[in-house]
């Protein structure tokens, strides 16, 4: 099984990092899973901190919708996980995307936040 993660980025800078850190913490095989990261054009150092961990950085128009596209045509993965960059995956992530019997799916999700309107989500 591959894996390729993909995670639109613009001026992610914040959160890119921790997000980054905590992937690379997760993968016990560097050859299972590729890192890509789609920018729409930072004018921070969101660049400078995805190069450090990621195997592919792609740049192109912004737009979330069109840099998942981008990345996903850079990507070799049998899978494909799109990622926010302020986003975490759940632990054993891989194990559940291996064990998964289906062709597409979606994690559960928490929310940090404590803003009323997140409920909704």
């Amino acid at each position: 099984m591959h894996i390729s993660i993909i995670i639109p980025t613009l001026n992610e800078s914040d959160s890119l990092y921790a997000t980054l850190h905590d992937l690379q913490a997760d993968i016990d095989d560097p050859e299972q899973v590729e890192i890509i990261i789609s920018d729409g054009g930072s004018q921070d150092d969101t660049l400078d901190q995805a190069r450090e961990f990621t195997d592919k950085l792609v740049s192109g128009k912004k737009g979330r919708a069109m840099q998942m596209n981008l990345g996903a045509e850079h990507a070799n993965g049998e899978w494909l996980v799109f990622l926010h960059a302020d986003t975490r995956l759940p632990a054993a992530w891989i194990k559940l995307i291996d064990q998964s019997k289906s062709p597409w799916g979606r994690f559960d999700l928490r929310l940090s936040g404590c803003h009323r309107l997140l409920r909704v989500v």
